[in-house]
């Protein structure tokens, strides 16, 4: 194996009693049996386009929840489920359902935020127009509870009118948020039913 060779090579080095032209020759191996080793490893890592797919999973770990837009920390395992921490709120989840996710995708997903510079949200709204709602459900979660913390008044969703099944997952959401006092359709000359209006606790 790979490893009795980078041992042997060692074991020369030592034995050669640093004769600089044998320890640069083992160097060498060893450089090459890694590199070859490396090569023979790659294309199984790569299976599928997944990152570290058949490597388990452990507490800490970052990962992304197969088919879904939601990455973040691994927090909690429990038989077959798992707790993921996706920016600011737990997902949970089959372990079996998750995936590796590289550092980037989760950075990406836990700094969405929509803070302008004085780290307020008023005068902004959320477009999620076009998308699938069970892909925005985490984004809306997460822009009431950071509307909820920065002590915004109001917040708009546009959602476009579209055939409604996504007005229709936002307002589904508005009705069990904690943050949300009350919600509207903005009046039509803004918009009208494709945004719905906010009014924050």
């Amino acid at each position: 194996g790979v490893n009795k060779k980078v041992e042997a090579a060692i074991k020369n080095i030592k034995e050669s009693k640093a004769d600089r032209e044998i320890v640069k020759k083992e160097r060498e191996n060893i450089k090459a049996v890694k590199s070859k080793a490396a090569k023979l490893v790659e294309p199984q890592a790569k299976d599928n386009g997944s990152y570290k797919r058949n490597e388990p999973f452990k507490v800490g770990d970052n990962v992304k929840i197969i088919d879904t837009e939601t990455s973040g920390k691994l927090i909690e395992i429990d038989k077959d489920k798992a707790v993921i921490l996706a920016g600011a709120i737990k997902v949970r989840s089959k372990l079996n359902r998750l995936e590796h996710a590289k550092v980037k995708e989760v950075d990406k997903q836990a700094t969405v935020s929509y803070y302008s510079a004085n780290n307020s949200l008023s005068g902004l709204r959320l477009d999620i127009r076009g998308r699938k709602p069970e892909e925005v459900q985490l984004e809306v979660i997460k822009y009431l509870d950071d509307a909820y913390q920065s002590s915004v008044q109001s917040v708009e969703i546009l959602h476009g009118k579209g055939t409604g099944v996504l007005k229709q997952a936002v307002h589904d959401i508005l009705d069990k948020h904690e943050a949300v006092k009350s919600f509207n359709f903005a009046k039509v000359e803004f918009g009208g039913e494709g945004i719905t209006i906010v009014e924050i606790k």
